[in-house]
């Protein structure tokens, strides 16, 4: 045990010893205080160990014997890490593709599962010009994707 965790130690028996002191009625012998601060501080190493029995540090030896940091693996982190990872992407395809805020207000309205109806009445224009907007944006994405030579998969028709 460190020396700063000692003294830690030490304090916290000492003030849980003076509580059960200050409690006492009537006169305590000081081997009394002494022995509830020992108690105290049994109990506290006792706690320290079993805690840090059970934690790892942040750093293990490898093979070579080298300390290396450890690596986490965990699913919430590497979901959001993948989320962003698609968000930079899809960035990445509207300015490779051009496509402006209105086209990413449509594109926003399908994904959440609107109709092209409820999409132009929601940007004030015509069912008409949204599925040209949309008819557009595909040709556009075509032509990227075989520029840059990507390989898309067709979705089926709705």
């Amino acid at each position: 045990m460190r020396a700063d965790h000692r003294e830690e130690a030490f304090q916290v028996a000492l003030v849980s010893a003076w509580e059960v002191y200050a409690q006492a009625e009537g006169e305590v012998e000081y081997r009394t205080l002494c022995q509830h601060t020992w108690n105290a501080l049994r109990r506290w190493w006792r706690q320290e160990q079993s805690w840090y029995a059970r934690t790892v540090g942040l750093e293990q030896p490898d093979e070579e014997g080298e300390w290396q940091p450890l690596e986490f693996v965990d699913p919430a982190c590497e979901a959001v890490y993948a989320n962003a990872l698609l968000r930079v992407e899809i960035e990445r395809l509207y300015a490779l593709v051009g496509v402006s805020v209105q086209d990413r207000w449509i594109l926003k309205g399908l994904a959440e599962g609107l109709s092209q109806s409820e999409v132009a009445k929601q940007l004030g224009r015509s069912q008409v010009w949204v599925s040209r907007r949309l008819a557009q944006l595909r040709a556009r994405l075509r032509a990227v994707a075989l520029e840059e030579d990507v390989g898309l998969i067709a979705a089926p028709a709705p």
